[in-house]
C-alpha cells in the first residue's frame, strides 16, 4: 500500500487498524506509524493533505471510515489525533472495542462532532447476542472476518447490513472467531457531495478545492513536506458546469 499526498477537505477519515501497520505523514507535520488495536482520526477541515504508506510486504488489514463534518464544522481547523488505548472488554463470549461514542455504560475518548458510534465485536465461540440500540441512529452491521446473521440474514465480508431509526434492538448471531463492526449516528440531514476524496455542500466548492489543489495552494498546509503528489480526475457533468469561483 502505497498512497501518495493526496487531499480532502469537510470530513474525519478514522482509520481502525486491525493487522499491519501504515505509517501516516500529513501537512501539519504529524508522521505516525498506525499498529493493530490504534485509531487514526484526521480532521481534514478547511483543507488537509496526507500519505498512507504500508511498513512491510505483509498483510494489511483496517477499517477506514469516513465522517461528514456537520455543516457548523466543516471548515474548521484540520487536526491530527491518535488513540492507542480504547475502552476494551471481554464478556459474554464476545470481545469488544469502543472507538467511537457510548456503548455497554463505557464511553470512548475518539472526538467527533455528531453523535456517532463505532464498536468492533470479536466472536469467541458461536455466540448470539441481541444487542440495544438507540431509537434516533441509523446502523450499519459490517462483517470483517467470518460471516453473521443479522435478525435472521446472512452476511459476508464486503455486505452492510442497514437498520433504520426506530428499532430498540438487533439481533447478530456469530460463527466463532467471525469480527464484525457496528457504526451508528443520527442521520446527518445535509445534502452533500463526496467527489473524490472531497465532501462539500456545493459544485462550486468542490471544483474550488480541486482548483486549489492542483495549483498546490496552501489552504491545504505544508505540501513540500511530503513529496510527490496524487492529481485529482478531471470534473464532469454538473460540476464541470459549475467552475470554481476563485483560484487562491
Amino acid at each position: 500500500m502505497r498512497v501518495r499526498s493526496h487531499p480532502h477537505i469537510g470530513l474525519q477519515t478514522f482509520t481502525w487498524m486491525i493487522a499491519g501497520e501504515i505509517a501516516h505523514h500529513d501537512s501539519l507535520g504529524f508522521t505516525n506509524t498506525i499498529r493493530p488495536n490504534e485509531i487514526n482520526l484526521m480532521t481534514a477541515g478547511r483543507g488537509i493533505a496526507h500519505t498512507e504508506i504500508s511498513q512491510d510486504e505483509g498483510f494489511v488489514h483496517a477499517v477506514q471510515l469516513w465522517i461528514a463534518l456537520p455543516d457548523s464544522h466543516k471548515n474548521m481547523p484540520p487536526d491530527f489525533q491518535h488513540y492507542a488505548r480504547l475502552p476494551m472488554w471481554e464478556e459474554n463470549g464476545v470481545k469488544q472495542t469502543l472507538l467511537v461514542g457510548t456503548w455497554c455504560e463505557r464511553q470512548s475518548e475518539v472526538q467527533v462532532y455528531t453523535p456517532l458510534l463505532a464498536v468492533d465485536v470479536l466472536a469467541q465461540q458461536e455466540v448470539t447476542h441481541r444487542w440495544a440500540l438507540q431509537v434516533d441512529f441509523e446502523y450499519g452491521i459490517l462483517p470483517l472476518e467470518g460471516s453473521i446473521c443479522v435478525n435472521g440474514q446472512h452476511l459476508e465480508v464486503g455486505m452492510m447490513a442497514y437498520v433504520a431509526p426506530g428499532s430498540v434492538s438487533v439481533e447478530i448471531a456469530a460463527e466463532k472467531d467471525a469480527r464484525y463492526f457496528i457504526i451508528g449516528g443520527e442521520p446527518l440531514h445535509e445534502e452533500l457531495i463526496v467527489w473524490w476524496n472531497l465532501i462539500a455542500r456545493t459544485p462550486e466548492e468542490i471544483a474550488q478545492a480541486r482548483a486549489q489543489w492542483e495549483a498546490q495552494s496552501a489552504r491545504f498546509g505544508d505540501l513540500p513536506q511530503l513529496g510527490e503528489w496524487l492529481h485529482a480526475p478531471e470534473l464532469s457533468g454538473s460540476l464541470k458546469a459549475s467552475g470554481p469561483k476563485q483560484n487562491t
